[in-house]
């Protein structure tokens, strides 16, 4: 059998639907395999701040209208969180493979050719998955971004529409992303579906205003978003020189091609192509631009960090699915051989599943900031009575030191009156979140009624703000 002959077996075999299932069963295995060997996590503070959100929130009810994680991402993700942290990040792992799916229904809408791939390209860019072992929203925001531009793309305008509400409710970029939907509506002359693209956010603002928030409790705040800070701040390119790693050099050369095709396509024929323009091209740029210009300005919040990226893998994945089909086409075109084609579409598919595994170490350990804490909770609960009471600053502490919400060691979230402490108790002070409340670790080294008894480093010395990163235990003598 010639090898043509042994490839057309092979795509006969794997219909459509055999593939798909086969895809999906696989890298859910895959991802759960990583999950249950990981000692680690990715999203560090951030995650675990929203973990304790979720898993409190049904003893807790304030939790689920929260500005911190915001509520969509919390009343989804609290059942999950009920069950620990594992469970919690295998709420994001089965969103992603969910969008993922998305992604190839929306591919195969746009009529782009060999749409399944876009599962794998999803699902295997380097920023996308490390989020998936998260507890950050980025990876839900994807979800739904790419839900709604899947209706809109079948004309479900009002369905669409009300998905796109819900953006805000995950991630404030969602407002961003709205405007361009909006145009879209507006592109369609279908403008009374755009007052569905704010029910979400009325349906919230009014139930804060019930419970006793400010109506516009959603909102981010005029003078915080025009606050302009220089720690915040970096190189307008900062995104763009950094991106091959977000996504992968493979697909970064399949998007790039994807992206050419596609805008070349859309200025030949811009009745044919204008919604994968407006819907997939428009939200991946304005996203993309605005944190890239956030960055730059100071304004807006945004600190540069990779796992924004992930958000609009998504759009990224649709027109990358076009680039690596018009890849491994030019093989046909060269050899005329269409064995040749489909190895080169095998190579290219290995390569995009390659590339997270040879930048990123997976299983995941504990980061050093982690170990650090994990070192201290092992320590402290050695060392505390019946009559202690441990108190900290840092968010990621409890997690570590096994407590709840309601537990009766402290979780300080402002600067705590020292006075108050009684024999016995302890003070866990760290270079960050401690020093931001206006502590001084020279203050209490210097106070004779506190002793420094134990200090730990991390793994792995990192600086925060040009500070080392330190933790220390002062009881009260």
């Amino acid at each position: 059998m010639g090898f043509t002959n042994l490839f057309k077996s092979i795509e006969d075999f794997f219909t459509e639907k055999r593939l798909l299932y086969s895809l999906l069963g696989v890298i859910l295995i895959i991802l759960i395999g990583i999950l249950i060997t990981s000692e680690g996590f990715s999203g560090e503070t951030e995650s675990l701040t929203h973990y304790k959100l979720s898993r409190w929130a049904f003893s807790n009810p304030e939790f689920f209208l929260n500005n911190i994680s915001k509520p969509i991402f919390t009343i989804l993700s609290a059942p999950f969180a009920l069950l620990g942290f594992k469970s919690f990040q295998l709420f994001n792992i089965l969103i992603g493979i969910a969008t993922g799916y998305i992604s190839f229904l929306v591919a195969k809408e746009l009529k782009v050719k060999s749409p399944i791939l876009a599962i794998v390209i999803c699902c295997f860019t380097p920023v996308f998955m490390i989020n998936l072992f998260s507890g950050v929203t980025e990876i839900l925001f994807a979800f739904t971004a790419i839900l709604a531009t899947y209706y809109l793309v079948k004309d479900k305008f009002t369905l669409g529409a009300i998905i796109v509400s819900f953006l805000p409710l995950i991630k404030d970029e969602g407002f961003l992303l709205m405007l361009i939907y909006i145009y879209y509506f507006v592109h369609k002359k279908h403008y009374k579906e755009i007052v569905y693209t704010f029910s979400g956010t009325v349906l919230f603002s009014i139930i804060g205003l019930i419970v006793g928030k400010s109506l516009f409790w959603l909102t981010p705040s005029i003078p915080e978003l025009l606050n302009t800070t220089t720690e915040s701040q970096g190189s307008i390119f900062q995104f763009i020189t950094r991106s091959p790693g977000f996504f992968g050099i493979p697909n970064e050369i399949f998007f790039v091609t994807g992206l050419v095709a596609g805008l070349s396509l859309y200025l030949r024929q811009k009745r044919e192509y204008s919604k994968e323009f407006l819907l997939i091209v428009l939200p991946f740029l304005a996203y993309f631009v605005g944190h890239s210009l956030s960055y730059w300005s100071g304004i807006g919040g945004s600190q540069g960090s990779a796992k924004y990226m992930a958000a609009i893998v998504p759009f990224m994945t649709i027109m990358a699915t076009r680039g690596l089909y018009i890849f491994a086409k030019m093989f046909l075109i060269i050899f005329k051989m269409e064995w040749v084609r489909v190895a080169a579409l095998i190579v290219a598919f290995a390569s995009v599943i390659h590339i997270p595994f040879a930048i990123q170490n997976y299983p995941i350990a504990l980061d050093s900031e982690s170990f650090a804490l994990r070192a201290a909770s092992d320590w402290i609960q050695n060392q505390t009575t019946k009559t202690s009471e441990v108190y900290y600053n840092h968010p990621s502490f409890f997690f570590f030191l096994n407590s709840g919400i309601n537990d009766p060691k402290k979780h300080i979230t402002s600067t705590p009156n020292l006075d108050s402490l009684k024999i016995g108790d302890y003070f866990l002070y760290d270079e960050n979140y401690s020093k931001a409340t206006g502590i001084k670790i020279e203050t209490l080294i210097n106070n004779p009624e506190f002793e420094l008894i134990k200090t730990f480093d991390p793994e792995t010395p990192f600086s925060i703000k040009e500070a080392p990163f330190k933790l220390l235990f002062l009881p009260d003598q």
